[in-house]
């Protein structure tokens, strides 16, 4: 009889119609509102503010270190030998002390800027001016305690004007978070 009764229950589970059940759990976390224009709720439609808060950055959170290596260049060893001394490496590193992971968003290929100024002040170098750069947006996450960091090394034939004895001053910043930032400077000796 158990033989027979189970070919007739599945039988009969067959012809009848079945309906999905949805037991997600996250079900009850969206609200089933529509708003005035009948669509359905959604935090990223109607909900700006809400956005913006979620993608806000505490600049204060991010430690920001610049280093310059040779920190002192002399006019008559690079005279002398070209090869010598004849760029500077600068090295930016951003650390995130926060506790939440940020996303930075960039609208191109660029993920840094970095500009020298002479010791007149004048800006005798632009890192991205030769560049092109390609239209992707990108990101870049850095979590708690995680540092990224960018080195570009630059040749003082690069510069619009010759080197002349005094304190340079470089400036790295992050492309699209001019807040993220480092000065340093370098000095050039007779």
């Amino acid at each position: 009889m158990r033989r027979l009764l189970s070919p007739l229950l599945l039988l009969a589970c067959a012809a009848a119609p079945l309906h999905a059940v949805d037991i997600s759990p996250s079900r009850d976390h969206e609200p089933n509102q529509t708003d005035a224009s009948g669509q359905r709720f959604s935090i990223f439609s109607s909900d700006p503010t809400r956005i913006q808060k979620a993608n806000s950055i505490d600049f204060r959170d991010f430690q920001t270190k610049l280093e310059l290596n040779p920190a002192t260049v002399s006019l008559s060893g690079t005279e002398r030998d070209p090869s010598l001394a004849n760029n500077v490496r600068a090295t930016l590193s951003v650390k995130n002390t926060g506790k939440q992971t940020y996303t930075l968003s960039f609208p191109n290929t660029q993920r840094y800027e970095i500009a020298i100024k002479n010791p007149a002040g004048q800006t005798v170098y632009r890192w991205s001016l030769d560049k092109k750069f390609l239209d992707q947006v990108g990101l870049v996450m850095i979590n708690p305690t995680d540092k990224i960091a960018y080195a570009e090394t630059i040749s003082f034939n690069a510069l619009y004007a010759p080197l002349e004895t005094g304190t340079y001053t470089v400036e790295f910043a992050m492309a699209n978070y001019p807040e993220v930032t480092a000065k340093a400077t370098f000095t050039v000796t007779p």
